[in-house]
């Protein structure tokens, strides 16, 4: 009982990543194929070793969110096992607006069950889902300009205001995916953004950046300060530790279109096999909060990764970890959130409520059903009430 009245002291909040990728959107009819949504990667998805458990099937079926009410649901059902806040990737390139439907219909709502944060997703698009012969041919390059950030800022505005909308000591959460980037390419991209906001609204932004790897990490502390807090992303930040192919394609990543293109070629073609790693490996709390912060520790957010199976997206290019358990995830998710609660840190992320097809998803299947969703149930009961 003093543990649980302990913590409430210092509230915590759980999130969830939530991709809004599965329904219709004309780009990826014209990419991919008519009516093609993240469902088909799922659906097609084919066990490459034995005891590989593919294709996942949802229990709650193949439901596209093109709806209020098919919004509303997911949202409901992470509230009702104490998720009460929801990271919306969101897809902007100089104005244009991919796999927006949700957004647009969340737009439309004052209220929701859940706090709502947008995740800028601000990477290029390629075809390497498909293309495992030859590089991954660009489909829509990610830019960036003053006059673009202004018009970002016009637009999100919208959406700061709303009364559900995730605020940190009063400010609107945006969290970046890539803020090097953009500070490379245009170092005064988020500060036009923050004025933009402030302009329109009289509120200030909280810019999470994104941390994928420790070489990430040490990048950002030898840069000026143009974000007030980290988030380390899981399982990106594990995958850039652990040797072999990982590694590799993170190092590609930051290469130019072409270098990059003939790079992955080559390696494509003399390396065609998945991976396999084990989710004990995932997500461990010392592997995450060791070495050298950039901020202070207060300043950092944790994720936690609930299992991870590209399969779906990369066949037989696949990184997988295995042994993943419903018990597992609750104690790493229980460690992350003692540790948070120490440090003042008031948000952890779960990665993902439906990414479905990385093999990250707390929304039930037929394996595990609701176990995932009851495991962030107990360790909010245990340590909140």
């Amino acid at each position: 009982m003093s543990r649980k009245l302990q913590l409430q002291q210092n509230s915590i909040d759980i999130g969830a990543m939530w991709l809004p990728g599965f329904h219709q959107d004309v780009h990826n009819d014209e990419w991919w194929g008519e009516g093609f949504t993240e469902w088909d990667n799922v659906k097609n998805a084919k066990p490459l070793f034995e005891g590989h458990f593919q294709p996942v099937i949802p229990l709650d079926g193949y439901l596209e969110i093109d709806t209020v009410e098919e919004v509303l649901r997911q949202f409901n059902q992470a509230a009702s096992f104490d998720i009460s806040v929801i990271g919306c990737y969101h897809y902007w390139f100089e104005g244009e607006r991919l796999l927006d439907v949700p957004e647009k219909l969340i737009g439309e709502l004052d209220e929701l069950p859940v706090r709502l944060f947008l995740y800028w997703a601000n990477h290029s698009w390629s075809n390497a889902w498909t293309n495992s012969e030859g590089d991954p041919g660009l489909l829509i390059e990610q830019a960036y300009s003053l006059a673009g950030a202004r018009e970002h800022g016009e637009y999100v505005s919208q959406l700061l205001v709303k009364g559900y909308y995730y605020r940190h000591n009063g400010n609107p959460v945006f969290f970046v995916y890539d803020g090097l980037d953009i500070f490379h390419k245009c170092p005064n991209y988020l500060k036009i953004l923050r004025e933009t906001v402030y302009a329109l609204t009289g509120l200030n932004l909280d810019i999470v950046v994104t941390i994928r790897s420790e070489a990430e990490l040490m990048s950002i502390k030898l840069m000026p300060i143009f974000y007030d807090r980290l988030f380390v992303f899981e399982p990106s930040f594990t995958l850039s530790k652990l040797k072999g192919r990982g590694s590799l394609e993170f190092v590609f990543s930051k290469m130019p279109v072409l270098v990059k293109g003939w790079l992955t070629k080559f390696y494509r073609l003399v390396d065609k096999s998945h991976q396999v790693f084990e989710y004990d490996e995932i997500s461990n709390l010392l592997d995450l909060t060791s070495g050298s912060k950039p901020v202070d520790e207060n300043k950092m957010i944790y994720s936690v990764c609930c299992g991870f199976d590209n399969t779906p997206r990369y066949k037989n290019r696949a990184r997988i970890f295995c042994g993943f358990e419903p018990s597992k995830f609750k104690e790493k998710l229980k460690n992350i959130f003692v540790y948070s609660h120490t440090n003042n840190i008031s948000l952890i992320m779960i990665n993902a409520l439906n990414e479905w097809g990385e093999g990250m998803h707390l929304q039930p299947c037929e394996d595990h059903e609701l176990l995932k969703l009851n495991a962030i149930k107990e360790v909010s009961d245990d340590y909140c009430k």
